[in-house]
């Protein structure tokens, strides 16, 4: 499989278990839009995670972990995702989605991007990690074996 049929399935994966958390946890009402610069837009109106009733828009970066790779940190262009969400009306938000396959574990980071900025250009990952409140959920699932030309 391409490298770029890869990434796509795995931000195309990490999307859709956002959602599916945001509206099965929380009753958030979340689109899937892939605009430019944002991924989901969101609703919520009991005020649970986001404001209260203001539209919410999240860019989703989906990575998976290798072992090889002793620093992580993903290049996000901060203005591009606040100039989409303000074409919506919306408030910015960041969300990186993190498997690491070999210990059958998905994490879901979900911070406003002025939060997000903080952890630097390239928001590096294990500082945001340092702050429990980033963390909004992890999923653990049975590791598989390394598929060959996956």
């Amino acid at each position: 499989m391409s490298e770029q049929v890869r990434t796509k399935f795995l931000g195309d994966l990490g999307e859709y278990l956002l959602t599916w958390h945001l509206r099965s946890k929380f009753g958030i009402n979340v689109s899937l839009v892939k605009a430019e610069g944002i991924d989901l837009l969101c609703r919520d109106e009991k005020g649970v995670l986001f404001p209260k009733g203001k539209y919410v828009a999240v860019s989703v970066r989906t990575r998976e972990r290798r072992k090889d790779k002793i620093s992580e940190s993903v290049i996000v262009d901060w203005n591009r995702i606040e100039k989409a969400s303000e074409r919506w009306g919306a408030e910015p938000y960041f969300a990186y989605v993190r498997i690491v396959p070999e210990k059958g574990r998905i994490t879901f980071f979900l911070l406003p991007v002025s939060k997000a900025r903080t952890y630097g250009k390239n928001f590096n990952v294990r500082k945001a990690e340092q702050e429990p409140s980033n963390v909004l959920f992890e999923m653990e699932f049975r590791p598989y074996p390394k598929l060959e030309d996956w």
